[in-house]
């Protein structure tokens, strides 16, 4: 490896917003040394068509969500570039990586995904060539059974496994969806005080720029 080589672990998702379970998945990449570097991409526009808050308020929160990781964690507007560059982007890892290596060739990506799309993973848009040129972090999920014969225990190369199934993730019941629904309820009934699960569910910052910014009130 140059010097001009690194691993980066490709985090994508809507992060809208950005919980505490975001924020161990980094961490476990991270401690779990897979990784030199981890780039959290927001997705610009939801592949299923769901309204999210604005693309920068995303990419503001999770900018928050990364101070603690200093160096090791960039926050890129990726996404947001490719949408605006080209009317035929669809939001594909194929596409984005074909990015990646255009614009930095010498980097290895890992690209994190939970054991769900793992298992999934032969549905994807040019899935034989994605596994080709990175490689995977898969995380457990609750309700899905890791495989050990599955295609990210088996394929290997000279070093040995390809990728990798990060089974010390210990996974987070916190989703995204649960802290939408606690926000829009807060707001609805608009207490002085915040529930306690809130305030575990987020970075305290995090939670700071939300209700600074009047994000995720009920319409």
């Amino acid at each position: 490896m140059t010097p001009t080589e690194k691993t980066v672990a490709i985090f994508g998702g809507a992060f809208d917003p950005p919980t505490v379970a975001h924020a161990e998945v980094v961490r476990a990449v991270l401690d779990a040394k897979l990784a030199d570097e981890v780039w959290i991409m927001p997705t610009c526009r939801h592949m299923y068509g769901k309204s999210m808050v604005s693309f920068r308020d995303r990419l503001a929160m999770c900018d928050i969500l990364a101070g603690p990781f200093k160096q090791k964690v960039r926050i890129s507007d990726v996404e947001e570039q490719l949408v605006k560059n080209n009317k035929e982007y669809q939001g594909s890892t194929f596409e984005l990586l074909l990015h990646l290596f255009a614009n930095a060739p010498k980097n290895q990506y890992r690209v994190i995904i939970g054991l769900d799309n793992a298992l999934d993973l032969h549905r994807w848009k040019y899935n034989d060539v994605i596994t080709s040129i990175a490689r995977f972090i898969v995380l457990p999920r609750p309700g899905y059974k890791h495989d050990p014969d599955a295609w990210y225990m088996t394929e290997k190369d000279e070093q040995g496994l390809v990728h990798h199934y990060l089974d010390t993730y210990q996974t987070s019941p916190v989703s995204s969806t649960e802290v939408r629904e606690a926000l829009h309820k807060w707001w609805g009934t608009r207490t002085t005080t915040l529930p306690d699960t809130m305030k575990t569910m987020l970075d305290q910052k995090v939670l700071e720029y939300i209700l600074g910014h009047d994000l995720y009130q009920k319409t």
